[in-house]
């Protein structure tokens, strides 16, 4: 059973059922991600691969039809491969030697005892202890269970400075005919002392015995029947290979690399070595240290693994990065892929579901977190939020993500707020986010503040409600934390210590539950208990239920049964839904929906229930009212520019609405709330008392006024209430003292003014009973009265400023005035249309006239021009209104050019062209 508890990792946002068991319909399912698998390579021996991923599991693989493919796949619980031969794996898992036949992909699971240490495919080994550096160990033969004591080799007992406490036997490496255990010595402050290499033989033939190495590390080792010890140390920065050729023999060391500052790895290839050496590798053969290359930019990659006595294993690496997978080592060093990585779905660690979002933690690397929205039925495709991720809430359409970068708020899928990383993130609801501290208290905190901190004992929240235990007491109490400070909400409900230990707790509304685990040490079983217990009704609580791992939604509980199923049980009415079987998840929103991942490697979400099943009421998780969070108190006139506002965050998607308030029971205004997939609504009141038409009556008393929420869940479930089941409203306080008019200082519309420009303010919302004022000034001379002003030639080279004073029954005065313009510039004249009376004849006068100037009337000067070939200089042959044609014009245009000038205007030019040449007379 322990193994479906850890992978059945349950959330819950809050659900409600009908009294009748749920049923699942309109389920909606995706495939999972796939992603490559983050893995450290055992051996490719006889066609299978093995690997060991970071999630912990051991897995085999075929290579028909690619190494994605998982038709040999076998997941071994998390396990140290000791041994890899032709067709062999050996793993140890607890106190059981798993022996994988990995061409039939058989697993034969042998139970050896406590005290195992390692194994190959034929002997298991059992250390009972030590002393003074000798062991008591026996083999096992795995085959008949036959234990015999291991010949162990006598040594020259603790070197001098170690201490016994403080040094150990590693587990060493193994072969077909020996085990070679190192024997660690350490001082007090658990410095190296020495190394004892002890051989201990597995098979007849050959003799034990022990070689010490003063300050060296031992990083590989093996022993073959006939064959020399070989070993790899490293004595300060020094890596060295050695052999010792008999017993009594000196070590013969060969130098490999100096000044070695980081611990290698070191892998047995058949008689070839990898080494690894911080992110570079090597090839260690016939005496050689060759560096690999071949492995691309972006891409780590290190030997991670190596098949034990098969002669015939190339070199392989392991790689991460641009291009992961697995790459083979040519005996000059160079490095090519041979397989990519392995790719699978990835496994659902946690899952959580609110009204707009399904977030969830998986293993496509190490901690990495989620998010899918939820809209029409449909699940969106996934938005990785971090890689370096430890919890993922969701409630409505928030979403608060902790992880090693930091604490992270989302909503609507943008990230809103970031604040420095926690301990833990417990839970969201609402806007609330119960976080853990160092100091092991909880802190109640939204995106924007922290609203409460010290939080003992927290258990489980639900909005600004947070239950907590006191086991002193043998107690837990639910307290409302939305001020600052925990008001008791009813009375302490009994923590039972005789059903177990508590390993889950909820709070959904007023109702509370504990999930405890009883572990019998004799028979080795874990006996279950669920209790669920009214908040407000103590003498209420159903149960107990014997499920593992129960989260609490609206009157029902998901949790899995003895049988490892999952189950939602309708507590109040004792009905159970029948069983789904989730490998991840499930997860349970408050609109009655159910997440969960199955081992087809698929994500799904199903409805529990919908409208037709009758759901519980939406509960307000939380309620800010006032201009300012909290604030009771209302300005009515000034609620033109400062509404009263009353936000809500429910439990589930909520129609439109309708915002009331009263004046001694008698309603006043009524205003319109919009409707809300995700449960979140605004309500505003302006202040006005529509029976009046007018600001809220200044003589009402103190909280004469009320106001209350009247919205329904779009499920038909009946009104929203609070998390006690009440109706959303409250008092209101409402002042009507004159206030001075909230009056911006005025900003004219253009700062940089030229003469003949109209000016004005720029227009901000103004307040209903105001009466404005207006002195337009140049420099301290007053010009004009009006909203706007034309700019006059007087004004130019001057300053311009405007005095706006506002005034009303309900106001005292209130004086403002503009920053000054800029000098005012002159204008520009608007061009006039220039008219020539009659065609052009020599000796005929001709009168030009214009028309449109703007200023009208300007000061004109005219000139007359022959015009020339196209590109010749115009020759000015006449200055006046009125020309005569000569015989030199003959056969040429003629132009005339009107130059006009006014008062504080530019100068401006207007011109025209005869009709034609001129003719004749």
């Amino acid at each position: 059973m322990a193994a479906a508890i850890g992978a059945f990792a349950l959330a819950v946002a809050g659900l409600a059922v009908s009294a009748a068991p749920a049923r699942a319909e309109g389920p909606t399912k995706v495939p999972l991600t796939t992603h490559s698998v983050p893995a450290a390579l055992m051996g490719l021996v006889d066609g299978v691969l093995v690997t060991a991923s970071d999630e912990g599991g051991t897995h085999v693989r075929a290579p028909g039809g690619g190494w994605d493919t998982t038709d040999l796949d076998r997941s071994l619980r998390p396990a140290d491969v000791t041994y890899l031969d032709h067709g062999t794996l050996v793993a140890l898992a607890g106190d059981t030697v798993e022996v994988l036949d990995t061409a039939n992909n058989l697993v034969n699971p042998i139970e050896v005892g406590e005290g195992l240490w390692t194994a190959n495919a034929t002997t298991a080994v059992r250390v009972a202890g030590w002393e003074n550096g000798n062991v008591e160990a026996w083999g096992v033969d795995l085959a008949t269970w036959d234990a015999r004591a291991l010949d162990w080799p006598l040594n020259g007992g603790l070197p001098t400075g170690a201490l016994e406490d403080t040094s150990g036997l590693g587990q060493g490496w193994i072969s077909d005919d020996a085990w070679v255990a190192p024997m660690i010595y350490l001082t007090a402050a658990n410095k190296l002392v020495a190394t004892d290499l002890d051989v201990i033989p597995l098979v007849e033939g050959l003799d034990a015995y022990s070689v010490r190495l003063t300050g060296a590390t031992v990083l590989w080792a093996d022993q073959t029947a006939g064959q020399p010890l070989r070993y790899v140390a490293l004595a300060g920065t020094t890596l060295r290979s050695c052999t010792v050729a008999t017993p009594t023999a000196t070590p013969s060391c060969v130098t490999m690399k100096t000044k070695v500052k980081t611990r290698p790895s070191v892998h047995a290839f058949g008689s070839v070595l990898g080494l690894t050496i911080g992110s570079t590798s090597y090839l260690w053969q016939a005496g050689k240290l060759v560096t690999v290359t071949g492995i691309p930019r972006g891409t780590t990659a290190a030997f991670t693994g190596g098949g034990v006595g098969d002669a015939t294993l190339r070199p392989m690496l392991a790689a991460r990065g641009s291009r992961p997978g697995f790459y083979t080592v040519s005996t000059k060093g160079r490095a090519t892929r041979t397989v990519t990585a392995v790719v699978e779905a990835v496994t659902e660690r946690s899952l959580d579901l609110g009204a707009g979002w399904l977030v969830g933690t998986d293993n496509a690397g190490s901690e990495r977190a989620w998010m899918r929205s939820l809209a029409g039925g449909t699940i969106g495709t996934e938005k990785v939020l971090t890689t370096k991720g430890r919890q993922v809430r969701t409630s409505g359409d928030r979403v608060a993500v902790n992880g090693k970068d930091g604490l992270w708020f989302y909503r609507g899928g943008t990230r809103t707020a970031t604040f420095k990383a926690v301990p833990a993130l417990l839970s969201l609801s609402g806007p609330y986010a119960l976080v853990r501290e160092k100091n092991g208290t909880a802190t109640l905190r939204t995106e924007s503040r922290v609203v409460a901190t010290g939080i003992t004992g927290a258990v489980a929240q639900f909005g600004s409600y947070v239950a907590q235990l006191d086991e002193a007491a043998g107690t837990v109490t639910v307290r409302d934390w939305a001020g600052g400070t925990g008001v008791p909400v009813g009375d302490p409900l009994p923590f039972e210590p005789a059903y177990g230990d508590l390993v889950a707790a909820g709070l959904w509304g007023d109702w509370l539950m504990l999930g405890y685990e009883d572990y019998d040490l004799d028979t080795d079983t874990t006996t279950p208990r669920v209790v669920v217990s009214s908040v407000l009704e103590p003498d209420v609580s159903y149960g107990p239920r014997n499920y593992y791992a129960p989260v609490l939604g609206d009157h029902v509980v998901a949790a899995v049964d003895e049988t490892g199923h999952g189950v939602v049980w309708d507590f109040r009415f004792g009905g159970t839904s029948p069983s789904f079987a989730p490998i991840g998840g499930p997860a349970i929103s408050s609109s009655g929906f159910l997440s969960y991942t199955t081992e087809y490697d698929e994500l799904w979400v199903t409805s529990l229930g919908g409208s037709a099943g009758g759901l519980g009421q939406a509960r307000a998780l939380a309620v800010s009212a006032g201009p300012a969070s909290g604030a009771a108190s209302f300005r009515a006139y000034d609620g033109w520019r400062v509404p009263w506002k009353v936000s809500v965050e429910a439990t589930k998607a909520l129609d439109a609405g309708t915002l009331r308030i009263r004046l001694n029971g008698t309603v006043i205004a009524e205003r319109p709330t919009v409707a809300s997939a995700t449960g979140t609504i605004t309500g505003t009141w302006d202040g006005i008392d529509d029976t009046q038409g007018r600001p809220a009556d200044t003589s009402a008393p103190d909280l004469a006024y009320t106001w209350e929420l009247d919205v329904d869940a779009t499920d038909q479930t009946g009104p929203l209430t609070s998390i006690s089941g009440d109706a959303i409203g409250g008092d209101l306080t409402v002042e009507n003292d004159t206030i001075p008019y909230p009056l911006a200082t005025p900003k004219i519309t253009d700062t940089t003014p030229v003469v003949g420009q109209e000016l004005g303010i720029v227009a901000v919302p103004h307040a209903p009973d105001a009466v404005f004022g207006y002195t337009w000034r140049r420099g301290s001379t007053v010009v004009g009265h009006d909203a706007t002003y034309v700019v006059t030639p007087a004004d130019l080279g001057k300053k311009l400023s405007v005095r706006v004073v506002a005034i009303g029954d309900i106001y005292t005065e209130v004086v403002k005035t503009s920053a000054s313009t800029s000098a005012v510039g002159k204008g520009t004249m608007t061009r006039a249309t220039v008219s020539i009376d009659a065609a052009p004849q020599v000796g005929a006068l001709l009168t030009a006239s214009t028309a449109g100037w703007v200023p009208a009337s300007p000061a004109e000067t005219f000139r007359w021009y022959r015009l020339g070939a196209p590109g010749s200089t115009p020759k000015l042959v006449h200055t006046g209104p009125t020309y005569t044609p000569v015989p030199a014009d003959f056969g040429r245009l003629l132009k005339v050019v009107v130059t006009a000038r006014a008062p504080g205007y530019k100068d401006a030019t207007a011109s025209a062209v005869t009709s034609g040449p001129v003719t004749a007379g």
